[in-house]
Formats: C-alpha cells, structure tokens, sequence
C-alpha cells in the first residue's frame, strides 16, 4: 500500500511541475482598440506601424492601422459585412485581408478598397505574400473542404490553384519559394506554385498556424497543443512538444511567428503564449494579463510584440 501511495505521489508531482515552471514575466500593456469584436490577425510591420483585422462572421468587417505603436488607429469604412481573418502586407501603405464568403479585399493609400470574390464562398482564413507579386491565399470549412487562389499581380486577379478534401488554415513561403500550407490532418508543399502537391509526414493534428523565418527551418501548431520544426522546407517535420502527454498543460495554439530561426513565440486559447530562444527545443511559458483567446501574434522586433484577442483586445509586451 505504501508502494502505491508513492507512485501516486510521484505521478501528481510530475502532472504538476509543468504549472510549476518558472515563467517569463514581461511588461505588459493593454492598447486602446476602439472595437470590441474578435480581432483574427494582427500584423506589425516594425514597432510603430501596423495592422489589426477582424469582425463578426455574419454582419461586420473590421480593419483597422497603427502608425504609433497602438496608441492610436485607424478604423477603416465597413466593406461588406463580415469578418476579415487575414492580412498580408507589402508594406504600411498597401495591404490585403482576406475574409469570410472567399473575399480578398485590397488596401491602398487614398484609393478605394476593392473586393475580390474568389471562387468557393467558404472562409479564407490566411494570406502570404513573397514580396515580388506573388499573393496567395487558402481557406476552407467544416474540416472537410478546402482550397488555395494564387494571383501573380499583387492580387489584381486571382487564379483557383487547387481544392482540397479537407481544410486549409495557413499558408507561408520556405526555400525557392516553394508554397506550404497547413490544416486538418495534413502540412503539403508544391514546388511549381500549386501545379502539384506533396503531402509532408505531418499529420494526426489540425495545423492552424505555420512560419519559415528563414527558408529551410520553418514551425507549424495545431489545435491539441502540438509543435513541429522542418529543416528541409517543410518536406519532413519534428514534433518538438506533443500536446498529448500527460506531463504537458493542455493547449489549443492558433498562431506561431518566429523572429528568426531561434527565437520565437506561439499564441493560443485561454492567454496562453510561449516563446523559445532555441529554435523550439525548449519552450517557456509567459505569464500575460488575461484568460482571453490570443488569436494571433506578432513579434516585429526582438523583445515587443503584439497580440490580438477573441474579444477585440489588442496587448503589447516588452521583455
């Protein structure tokens, strides 16, 4: 009996040392959003400039720009009425979003916005942009549809690359600009931008978030609390922390963005961020101010970054 009692001493103080851990404590600053809906991706070009998107599903676009680090914004005329899940930027002066029903709306300084309706009304949850008028975005829904657009004119006109059986979340660029997207079950790559597809050895996981900071090692997270590292592109991955052992506090992460290939941060439910220095081999819990969804996350330079909320809060934190 007193064999028992030790195992089950054992096993409780195991279960608990991951709460335990110490945690970075950065300061923290809550930003004064004049929105109060769930803001899906945030953007920062450099410490002062940056972008924040989100809305309603069903009934308000929200878009809104920083040029003083948060302090204040920019909100952007209503479009069409629903929500804007994604941003990529070419830079502080001319942007896309995409959003839900399949729309890509694009931004330019003192000209109207113009709306895109790509080619299946499902959400389009994530765009990449190469820097060289290549744009892609992929989307997708109810686990069981997804697909990828590409436009090679800064997004002037759109063509359908591919549809897919199940859905896409996001989307980046890794070496010779090879093209890899993530989402329910799966992280693919093409070679030939979306000509042909190759499924990686990633799976068992919903992917939701994906970033190369450099164009061999890239990052990938997934609704269970799982992290994988490439070294080859995105061709083979590494799980780095399996969100289904018993010893680790369960998490449900929606974005990662990495600095450069060391240093990174991962964003989920619950105010839930992590951040390694070591390319992911170990990962330290930050202590932040809120239990709210961090939706998505951005570090434009070492030591501040940004995150944005399920409830249209947006935190800055310093190191």
């Amino acid at each position: 009996m007193k064999r028992f009692w030790h195992l089950c001493w054992t096993w409780l103080l195991l279960l608990l040392l991951p709460a335990c851990a110490d945690k970075i404590d950065p300061a923290w600053e809550e930003l004064p959003v004049p929105v109060d809906e769930a803001l899906h991706d945030i953007l920062f070009i450099d410490e002062k400039e940056g972008f924040v998107a989100g809305g309603s599903r069903w009934e308000r676009d929200r878009m809104l720009r920083t040029l003083d680090g948060g302090q204040s914004w920019e909100v952007f005329p209503e479009v069409y009425g629903k929500s804007l899940l994604g941003i990529a930027a070419r830079d502080i002066h001319t942007w896309w979003t995409s959003g839900v029903d399949g729309k890509v709306l694009r931004y330019q300084e003192d000209e109207p916005v113009e709306v895109d309706q790509l080619f299946y009304w499902t959400p389009m949850h994530a765009l990449a942009y190469s820097g060289d008028s290549l744009l892609v975005s992929v989307g997708g829904d109810g686990y069981s549809f997804g697909q990828i657009a590409k436009s090679l004119d800064n997004g002037n006109t759109w063509a359908l690359v591919d549809t897919f059986s199940f859905e896409l979340r996001d989307v980046d660029f890794s070496l010779n600009s090879r093209l890899v997207t993530c989402g329910y079950g799966a992280i693919m790559y093409s070679d030939d931008q979306g000509l042909n597809w190759q499924f990686s050895d990633a799976e068992g996981e919903f992917f939701s978030a994906i970033d190369f900071p450099s164009p061999k090692k890239g990052y990938a997270v997934g609704r269970t609390g799982h992290i994988y590292v490439t070294d080859d592109g995105g061709a083979t991955w590494k799980q780095q922390r399996n969100g289904d052992s018993l010893l680790k506090n369960r998490h449900r992460y929606n974005d990662v963005m990495f600095i450069d290939p060391e240093i990174g941060y991962v964003a989920g439910d619950e105010g839930v961020l992590l951040r390694t220095t070591d390319g992911g081999d170990s990962w330290k819990e930050v202590s932040t101010q809120t239990e709210d969804d961090f939706l998505a996350v951005s570090v434009p330079v070492p030591g501040v970054g940004y995150v944005s909320t399920s409830t249209g809060r947006v935190f800055r934190f310093r190191e």
